[in-house]
């Protein structure tokens, strides 16, 4: 082989070796996007899953505690602890809901809890027609969605309240329709405490 067939052989390798980087390099971009957008459907769908899941508990948690209130099953209460634990016992609560089965003699009120890890307490408050339902720890990413799917079941909604309902901002009062600022400003960063109120 002479210097002119072996520098045109290296020349003819180099180029079908950039060829072929150029292709890999394309492929691994195409790949890559493919990933992101997979992963960012897949993140939604989560979402959509937990906070559709929760929501329908929601739903359940006031007809049940409704008909346990009515059948005089639930005292009327203003102690969260009691009432939760008597709700829990009385099957108010879906069982997935529970740390505990309710048979467990160890079973407290804060052994209820809902997809995000924080507690879920509910009391019914002595003198007025209304129950509170109180959910702890919803992520801000997912707090906004959660009340606009579940606001129409109450006639009270509010963020960042204790128990005792100190230091809320509503979102949702008889005299204040839902709205999405409303909802927006109550849902900060962080772990968000929702507040609902519906009738007994």
């Amino acid at each position: 082989m002479n210097s002119l067939q072996v520098r045109s052989s290296f020349k003819s390798r180099a180029r079908q070796a950039g060829v072929s980087l150029i292709e890999l390099s394309i492929a691994l971009a195409i790949i890559a996007v493919i990933t992101i957008t997979g992963i960012v459907f897949a993140t939604d769908a989560l979402k959509e899953s937990r906070i559709g899941s929760e929501a329908a508990r929601v739903n359940s948690i006031v007809m049940k505690s409704r008909a346990a209130f009515q059948n005089r099953a639930l005292a009327n209460l203003s102690v969260a602890a009691t009432t939760t634990l008597d709700a829990a016992r009385l099957g108010v609560f879906p069982a997935d809901m529970l740390d505990k089965p309710i048979t467990d003699t160890s079973l407290a009120a804060t052994d209820v809890k809902n997809r995000w890890g924080g507690n879920v307490q509910i009391f019914s408050n002595p003198g007025l027609s209304v129950m509170t339902l109180v959910y702890n720890d919803i992520p801000q990413s997912d707090c906004i969605e959660f009340v606009n799917r579940v606001s129409s079941l109450f006639s009270y909604v509010s963020s960042g309240a204790t128990v005792a309902t100190t230091g809320a901002t509503a979102i949702k009062t008889p005299t204040v329709a839902l709205s999405t600022a409303n909802t927006q400003t109550a849902c900060q960063a962080g772990d968000n405490i929702l507040t609902f109120a519906f009738s007994k």
